[in-house]
C-alpha cells in the first residue's frame, strides 16, 4: 500500500456531505499564466477564487502530454499502470480501470461534461456524438463532447453544428488550413465569431445546464476547455489585450552536457526557430486565450451563486499539462521541463479555515480525482494511486507527497524540494536539475556531488514502480 501524507483527522473545514462540485478543466496551460503568480498575466476571476481558496505552486502533471495525462487524472493510476505513453489510439480506461468521476455518479450525483474530454480516440471522418455511449461508460449523465480545433476539422459535434448553421464553419476550416500543423507562430485572431469560440462555446453551454439544472440531487459538472492549446487564435478583444513587448522573455535552452545520455527529448517535435518578435506575439496571444476563459470562467461561478449554492459548491481548476511557449527553444509540451510539467491547480472548498492560502507541498494531477472523490463520499471499484488533497485543505501544517512522478514515451521524472532526475527508458539516469535553478539552465547530472542524489532518487523512483505496479484489483 501506498503511504498517504495527506491522512490527517478532519475536523475543520465544514462542508455539507454532498456537496456539488465545479471541475474547470483547461489544455495546455503552464502554472505561471495566472495573474496571481505572475505579472504578465490577467486571470482576475482564477485569482478571486484562489482568495476563497488554495493554490497550489508545485502541482505536477503526471504526463506531459494530453491523453496519457487526462487518462492518469481519470484513472488516478500512471501511464506504465495503462499502457499509454503518448498520445495514439486508444479505446479508452481499459477493462479493469474504474473513474472518479463514475464514483461519483455512483454517490448519487447528476454528472455533465461540456467540452473537450479527450480520454477515448476519435479518429477519421466520424461525429463524436456517435461515440457517446463511452462517456456515458466513463461517468457521465450529460455530455455535449467537443474535440480540439484541429479535430474539428473532420470531427462533427454539437459545436461544429453551430458553426454550419451560422455559416462559419468553411471560414474557420480555411483558416486552420492556411495555419498548416507546423507553423506555431503564426499567430492571428479565429475565424469564429467571439460567441462561436471554442472556449467561449463550450462555457455558455455548461452555463445554460446549471442555471436549468433541478436542485433536487448534488451535481458534478466538468468543463473541459479547449484552450488554451494552440493554434494561436485567440479572437478579439483578446488577440489584442496584451502588448507583445510586455511579454517576458522566454528561457535559454537547457545545457545537456558534453555525453548527454539519450531521452526522448533529443528527437522532440516543437522545435522551431522562431524570432524573438514572433516570440513575443505568440506569448501575447496566449496571455489573451487565458483572460479569454477567466472571463468564463467568472461566469459559470456567477451562475452557481445565482443559484444560491456558492456556499455548497466545491470548485477545482486545473490544466492536464503545460505549454513550452517559447522556453528553451521549444513550443507545445512532451518534456518535463517546468513549462510543460507543472500545471495550476486553485482548490475552493465552501468554509475553508484560512482562504487565500499559497501551498506549496507537492501534489499530482492524479491527487485532484482523489479529492473530488473523497469529498463526494464516493469510491472507486479499482484501486487508485491519487491521494486526497483534503488533508492539506484541513490542516495547514500537512505534509505533500514527499515526491512526484511523470512519465512520457517511457521516460520517467521524480522531483523532490531540491531536484528533478529524468530516466531514460533503458533505466538510465539521463538528466539532474538542480531546483534553485529557476530556469532550468543546467544538467547537473555529473557534478561531483550528483552522485549521491541521483542513486537516493533513482531507487525512490524504481521503489515507487514497485508500489504502483498494479492498480487492478484482481
Amino acid at each position: 500500500m501506498v503511504f498517504d501524507p495527506f491522512a490527517r483527522t478532519r475536523t475543520l473545514v465544514r462542508v455539507r456531505p454532498t456537496p456539488n462540485i465545479l471541475f474547470l478543466f483547461t489544455d495546455q496551460q503552464r502554472l505561471d499564466s495566472l495573474g496571481v503568480l505572475s505579472p504578465w498575466a490577467r486571470t482576475p476571476n482564477l485569482d478571486a477564487l484562489a482568495a476563497e481558496g488554495i493554490i497550489f505552486t508545485d502541482a505536477v502533471t503526471n504526463a506531459p502530454v494530453c491523453m496519457p495525462a487526462r487518462l492518469a487524472l481519470a484513472t488516478g493510476t500512471y501511464p506504465h499502470n495503462f499502457g499509454l505513453w503518448r498520445n495514439g489510439p486508444f479505446p479508452g480506461p481499459p477493462p479493469g480501470f474504474d473513474t472518479w468521476m463514475r464514483g461519483v455518479r455512483d454517490a448519487g450525483y447528476r454528472t455533465s461534461l461540456f467540452g473537450k474530454l479527450h480520454l477515448h480516440t476519435i479518429r477519421g471522418e466520424t461525429d463524436v456524438r456517435d461515440h457517446i455511449d463511452r462517456v456515458h461508460e466513463i461517468g457521465f449523465d450529460d455530455v455535449v463532447e467537443v474535440v480540439d480545433a484541429r479535430g474539428s476539422l473532420t470531427r462533427m459535434s454539437d459545436m461544429t453544428d453551430a458553426w454550419h448553421d451560422a455559416g462559419v464553419y468553411d471560414a474557420f476550416k480555411k483558416d486552420l488550413d492556411d495555419r498548416g500543423f507546423y507553423t506555431p507562430h503564426f499567430v492571428r485572431p479565429a475565424a469564429l465569431p467571439l460567441e462561436l469560440y471554442y472556449d467561449v462555446w463550450v462555457a455558455q453551454q455548461a452555463k445554460a445546464h446549471l442555471e436549468a439544472l433541478p436542485a433536487d440531487r448534488p451535481w458534478m459538472c466538468m468543463v473541459g476547455f479547449p484552450g488554451p492549446h494552440e493554434p494561436w487564435d485567440a479572437p478579439e478583444p483578446y488577440a489584442s489585450a496584451f502588448d507583445p513587448s510586455d511579454m517576458p522573455e522566454p528561457l535559454s535552452p537547457i545545457e545537456l552536457g558534453s555525453s548527454p545520455v539519450p531521452t526522448s527529448y533529443d528527437d522532440l517535435q516543437g522545435r522551431f526557430a522562431l524570432t524573438d518578435q514572433e516570440l513575443a506575439a505568440l506569448r501575447a496571444d496566449y496571455a489573451g486565450s487565458v483572460l479569454l476563459i477567466d472571463e468564463q470562467v467568472g461566469a459559470l461561478l456567477d451562475t452557481v451563486r445565482r443559484r444560491g449554492e456558492w456556499d455548497d459548491t466545491i470548485v477545482v481548476f486545473c490544466a492536464d499539462h503545460g505549454e513550452m511557449n517559447g522556453d528553451h527553444g521549444l513550443v507545445w509540451k512532451n518534456t518535463f521541463l517546468d513549462g510543460a510539467l507543472r500545471i495550476p491547480l486553485v482548490l475552493r472548498v465552501p468554509d475553508q479555515s484560512d482562504p487565500g492560502r499559497v501551498s506549496h507541498e507537492m501534489v499530482e494531477l492524479i491527487d485532484v480525482g482523489a479529492t473530488l472523490l473523497d469529498y463526494a463520499g464516493g469510491s472507486m471499484l479499482s484501486p487508485s494511486h491519487g491521494l486526497s488533497l483534503r488533508g492539506l485543505v484541513d490542516d495547514p501544517g500537512a505534509p505533500g507527497r514527499p515526491f512526484v512522478v511523470s512519465e512520457f514515451a517511457r521516460d520517467r521524472m521524480i522531483m523532490d524540494r531540491h531536484h528533478k532526475l529524468v530516466v531514460n527508458r533503458d533505466d538510465q539516469p539521463a538528466w539532474l536539475i538542480e531546483r534553485t535553478d529557476s530556469t532550468e539552465s543546467r544538467n547537473a547530472i555529473d557534478d561531483p556531488a550528483a552522485a549521491v542524489i541521483v542513486d537516493r532518487l533513482h531507487a525512490q523512483l524504481r521503489q515507487h514502480q514497485r508500489d504502483t505496479a498494479r492498480p487492478r484489483r484482481t
